[in-house]
């Protein structure tokens, strides 16, 4: 799997939260993180898939594969009857 990392004010702007909404996840231990050391600090990488699906679970996106299959299923047995 290749991870891509992005800057924490870009992963904000992606997901369209502030910078301190995405700090919170990282002290959670929500997302995947990578830090480097600087003289002043760290400077912290967001795992890109892992914000977007953290907030894609959230809003209500993601829905469960089993909802999809159902619906076709009674897609297609509507279909048998009008046959």
């Amino acid at each position: 799997m290749n991870d891509q990392f992005i800057s924490l004010n870009k992963a904000a702007s992606l997901v369209n939260k502030s910078t301190q909404t995405i700090r919170r996840l990282i002290k959670c231990d929500k997302v995947k993180f990578r830090r480097k050391r600087t003289p002043q600090g760290f400077i912290y990488f967001i795992d890109q898939q892992s914000i977007i699906d953290i907030f894609r679970f959230r809003s209500g996106l993601e829905k469960p594969s089993h909802t999809l299959i159902s619906s076709e299923v009674g897609d297609s047995d509507s279909n048998q009857q009008n046959e």
